[in-house]
């Protein structure tokens, strides 16, 4: 099991603010639009998942309003 802290959150995009809100628009997309993790699941929830890929890097805020993910 991965220990997933605060601190690799907000390193991510060094932001509380853009972690969360790029976070939320990954689950909303896993969840309603149905798609793929870029992680194996493991029985983790859409928000778990969302934010393990914000803290890896799969997911990468881009310059406008969206954000691109990384395979």
């Amino acid at each position: 099991m991965v220990r997933i802290t605060i601190e690799d959150f907000v390193k991510a995009t060094h932001s509380v603010y853009r972690s969360t809100v790029l976070a939320f628009k990954r689950a909303r997309q896993l969840n309603d639009e149905g798609h793929a993790p870029t992680i194996e699941a493991k029985g983790d929830k859409i928000t778990t998942l969302a934010i393990k890929e914000v803290i890896l890097g799969n997911v990468i805020p881009c310059e406008s309003k969206e954000f691109k993910v990384e395979e």
